[in-house]
């Protein structure tokens, strides 16, 4: 692993050749004992640094990748991430300030490895909501998922619907999987759906995209926005706003309609999550 960090650091060399090494760093940290070992072997600092300032979307994408592999499921790593000086930062900086959907989605990615199976979850939100508030002159106001308002709102410079699709897949799960609350704090996954007032109006947006889309809508986007929701409103139906349910009421039967239309092919939405959704209205 030293060597390749050793190369994936290295701006002199070619990017092809620390492409190369990020991968096989990527492949090693999918063991839990070596991503335990990037810090004794002090590893973390040069992956974050290329995560923070290398001037290379792609390379950015990647230390965003390696990072959110060793950190999934790895108490141990989380910790060691988290202790590793300017790593937060890093991530935060990357949720607020990066422009290429990829490295973006990646760094959602990341931030769901911090957050799954870590009894922390609500100090890593915190940290990072301060972090980003910090670093753009602003108080740390802003609801729990402050960090996550730029990524929400984010459409690309470049790219078009595919680059936003991207994103918004990644922060669909992750806050499905926070509203879940089966792998983080139950504390979390209750300020998130008290918090829906942030974010439910935005996928519900994403929604209306996807069928103003037309056939090059994303089933899968469809599918995590509609699980997101279902879960939010079971939860408590009141945390999603009046005048979002209605807008949710009007677009569900536009999405089973164009569900049947499409049969059952890849583009399909599995029917019972607009069932679930649909039920959960009611």
């Amino acid at each position: 692993m030293r060597d390749a960090v050793a190369i994936v650091a290295d701006a002199s060399l070619p990017t092809e050749d620390r492409l190369t090494a990020f991968d096989e760093l990527e492949l090693l940290v999918e063991s839990i004992d070596n991503a335990n070992d990037l810090r004794p072997l002090g590893l973390w600092p040069p992956i974050v640094a290329v995560l923070r300032t290398d001037p290379d979307a792609e390379l950015r994408a990647f230390a965003a990748w390696v990072l959110g592999t060793a950190v999934q499921n790895n108490p141990r790593a989380q910790k060691d991430f988290l202790d590793t000086p300017g790593a937060l930062d890093a991530l935060s900086a990357a949720l607020a300030t990066e422009s290429n959907a990829d490295a973006l989605a990646k760094a959602v990615t990341l931030l769901s490895g911090l957050l799954r199976h870590n009894t922390d979850a609500a100090a890593v939100l915190t940290g990072l909501r301060s972090s980003n508030a910090t670093s753009a002159g602003q108080t740390a106001e802003g609801g729990t998922l402050g960090a996550l308002a730029r990524v929400l709102a984010w459409r690309p410079a470049a790219g078009g619907a595919r680059a936003a699709t991207k994103v918004r897949r990644r922060t669909a799960f992750l806050l499905g999987n926070l509203v879940a609350g089966e792998e983080v704090p139950r504390a979390v996954a209750e300020a998130v759906v008290a918090g829906a007032s942030e974010w439910a109006p935005t996928v519900v947006v994403w929604l209306q995209e996807d069928l103003d889309a037309g056939d090059d809508g994303d089933a899968d986007l469809v599918e995590k926005t509609a699980v997101l929701l279902t879960l939010a409103l079971r939860h408590r139906k009141d945390a999603v706003p009046a005048d979002t349910r209605s807008q949710l009421q009007t677009l569900v039967p536009r999405l089973e309609a164009r569900n049947r239309a499409t049969g059952d092919s890849d583009a399909a939405v599995d029917v019972q999550v607009l069932v679930g959704l649909r039920e959960a209205l009611a």
